[in-house]
């Protein structure tokens, strides 16, 4: 190197020197150059339960963050197409499983509960009294397509069925008056109508249906890299957090204030996590 003088070569080698020894220090450093590994799930938009453009991600997002932070977990949600998504191979899930077609080695964890309801619109039925099918007789019941598998089921009780492709669409044609009442998962009716009838909430009645419910899972396949021990880990966490102030907050945020129900939803998910503790691994 030709400098003008000798002391500008002195100079510049050190200050050579000194980003050599800088570099070095930083690649033997403890965990230098190493990047959090992020665990990536996959679902659908299904708002409010899981959904890119709510708060928090919606339910499912905020009780997946709850247990990720107990778990020390870094996570991103890939959000599918529905028919994606039930064909999905991905090692990580969020979502129903009951949807999913397809068979892995998959860890199941509940981690909150959702019901079905009956919703109707009130200036068209001031007060309908549903305990069974027998009470819908004559009526016509709207649900989403491809949910009802067996029709002659509800032909036998004189009850006519229309499907349509969306929430949206259902509560439209309960205004309408093309169906008389139609059945959705509880706390999603309640988030579309607010959507979609801001000034006519009074006018849908909500009513849960009793002995229906849907679990809120995360899979993990235990057969891929790390599952295993992603598996252990949020084991431990979903013990820790499903009985903390933090969680009962996101419950009632979603599900509401009525203490009777809140009660069902805690023991309906007890309930739940014994029956998918047989796909934990030890």
């Amino acid at each position: 190197m030709k400098t003008d003088t000798p002391g500008q070569f002195v100079i510049a080698g050190l200050g050579g020197f000194q980003a050599l020894l800088l570099g070095l220090c930083m690649l033997l450093a403890p965990g230098a150059g190493a990047r959090e590994q992020v665990v990536v799930f996959d679902s659908t938009e299904t708002p409010p339960v899981w959904s890119s453009s709510l708060t928090g991600g919606g339910m499912g997002g905020e009780l997946l963050r709850l247990l990720s932070d107990e778990a020390g977990v870094t996570f991103s949600i890939n959000y599918l197409p529905p028919a994606r998504f039930r064909n999905s191979t991905s090692a990580n899930i969020v979502g129903n499983p009951n949807l999913l077609k397809t068979e892995r080695n998959r860890a199941i964890f509940p981690i909150g509960v959702l019901h079905l309801a009956y919703v109707y619109y009130t200036p068209h039925h001031p007060a309908l009294q549903i305990a069974s099918l027998a009470d819908l007789s004559g009526h016509t019941l709207g649900v989403l397509r491809g949910t009802v598998e067996n029709r002659a089921q509800f032909a036998s009780f004189d009850i006519n069925v229309e499907e349509a492709d969306s929430i949206e669409s259902l509560l439209r044609m309960l205004q309408r008056g093309r169906i008389d009442l139609a059945v959705m998962v509880e706390v999603a009716g309640k988030h579309h109508i607010r959507q979609t009838f801001p000034e006519h909430v009074q006018d849908f009645a909500v009513t849960r249906i009793p002995g229906t419910s849907l679990p809120i899972t995360m899979m993990v396949d235990l057969d891929s890299t790390d599952g295993r021990e992603l598996a252990r880990r949020y084991r431990l966490a979903l013990e820790k957090t499903v009985h903390t102030p933090q969680y009962d907050a996101i419950l009632r945020k979603y599900h509401g204030q009525d203490p009777a129900h809140l009660k069902a939803d805690r023991e309906l998910l007890d309930r739940l996590m014994n029956l998918y503790e047989s796909t934990w691994d030890e």
